[in-house]
């Protein structure tokens, strides 16, 4: 549910304004326990769990220069039963070039929705080469999606 306030004419002033510049990886962590390689010869076949997420952790929106930097963090982790036995961080800096007349929170919005499908790519690239370096065998993390809200759609197409 959108906030009460906000219009997708201003956020769409972000949209239309904003340019992609850089995306950099600004910190990386892998830990991989001897546990992990232990899964397949398991006599009792305990299931492995993965899990994954990220998000905005912090962003600045420079008017005087119209940057927009975002601090994106991800991970991907495998646990069996209650043990971690897999960890893989991430940090990513995107950097977007954007007028400079715009209005925080909306800039805030787009980094929180834009920046993630931007940054993804770079992470799924990153658990990949960890996965072949540690011959640990990861599946491919699935394509991010977003749902998409009907009631969102009339919002717009009123605005």
């Amino acid at each position: 549910m959108l906030a009460p306030r906000f219009t997708f004419k201003k956020y769409n002033a972000v949209v239309q304004s904003a340019e992609l510049v850089e995306i950099r990886l600004t910190s990386s962590k892998f830990d991989i326990n001897d546990e992990y390689y232990r899964r397949e010869r398991d006599e009792d076949k305990t299931s492995m769990k993965l899990a994954m997420g990220g998000s905005l952790v912090d962003f600045e929106y420079v008017k005087r220069e119209g940057l927009v930097l975002g601090e994106y963090e991800w991970s991907a982790f495998a646990t069996r039963g209650r043990k971690r036995i897999l960890s893989i961080k991430s940090r990513y800096q995107v950097i977007y070039k954007a007028a400079n007349n715009l209005e925080d929170a909306y800039v805030g919005a787009f980094l929180a929705n834009v920046g993630r499908f931007a940054s993804f790519p770079y992470f799924r690239s990153l658990v990949a080469t960890y996965s072949a370096a540690a011959s640990a065998d990861l599946p491919i993390l699935p394509v991010l999606r977003q749902p998409i809200d009907p009631a969102a759609d009339e919002e717009r197409a009123e605005a």
